[in-house]
């Protein structure tokens, strides 16, 4: 049946015709009912969803959460850790600056010593060359 057929069968049809094949009010509100019952069901499947979604999510910013402050303890042992070597680097460094003048001083008294020590040789030779000649 084309639309030409259809409106040839309304223009010879009555109304009481119209109303016996029009779906009745409670056929109407059935279908209305089945029509909300799926787009509830249907809303609830997305909210299921989106609920799923949002645990995974809070699941991945917890793990998230728990690298950085792993990071961030991990960042201040090991700044603690560059604060105690610098600290040892220092007092390393005092050390050898103390160590250098002692040696320094310890030089000086070696220099004094030997410079004695030959003024000695010196003045026995002078003595037995004396002693020899006398």
């Amino acid at each position: 049946p084309t639309d030409n057929h259809f409106d040839q069968v309304m223009a010879a049809a009555t109304p009481l015709d119209v109303m016996a094949t029009a779906p009745s009010s409670l056929e109407l509100l059935a279908q209305a009912q089945r029509a909300v019952r799926d787009e509830v069901g249907s809303l609830l499947a997305a909210v299921a969803a989106l609920s799923e979604e949002k645990a995974a999510l809070q699941l991945a910013l917890d793990a998230a959460a728990d690298r950085q402050r792993r990071a961030e303890s991990d960042r201040d042992g090991a700044r603690a850790t560059g604060q105690a070597l610098q600290a040892r680097v220092v007092s390393a460094t005092e050390e050898a600056a103390s160590l250098r003048s002692k040696l320094s001083q310890r030089e000086g008294a070696l220099s004094v010593l030997r410079s004695e020590a030959a003024l000695e040789r010196e003045e026995r030779q002078r003595a037995e060359a004396e002693r020899e000649e006398a």
